[in-house]
């Protein structure tokens, strides 16, 4: 009862950057494996965290991939400064 894909229709009408996402995909499981162990849990998840954060703020700013633009405001800008002083504190301290 579900719905059948046409792989090679679907393939040629998908985005260049959609196809980015498993190559990203790889490198940041090789890159967490590597990690974890030096850095720990925290550390480690704090840093993706923010990294997730810093990308989003950006496609906001520029309206990337057909998303609505949206300014960074102080707020905006201030809470993520926040999230990056407390994962410099979380890991140096």
């Amino acid at each position: 009862g579900g719905k059948t894909v046409d792989w090679p229709t679907a393939a040629k009408h998908t985005p260049g950057y959609a196809w980015l996402g498993g190559v990203f995909g790889g490198i940041f499981v090789l890159i967490l494996t590597l990690v974890i162990h030096r850095r720990g849990a925290a550390i480690t998840n704090g840093i993706i965290v923010v990294t997730q954060l810093i990308i989003s703020v950006i496609i906001d700013q520029y309206g990337a991939f057909d998303n609505t633009q949206r300014d960074c405001t102080g707020l905006r800008g201030g809470g993520l400064a926040c999230m990056i002083v407390g994962i410099a504190m979380v890991t140096l301290f």
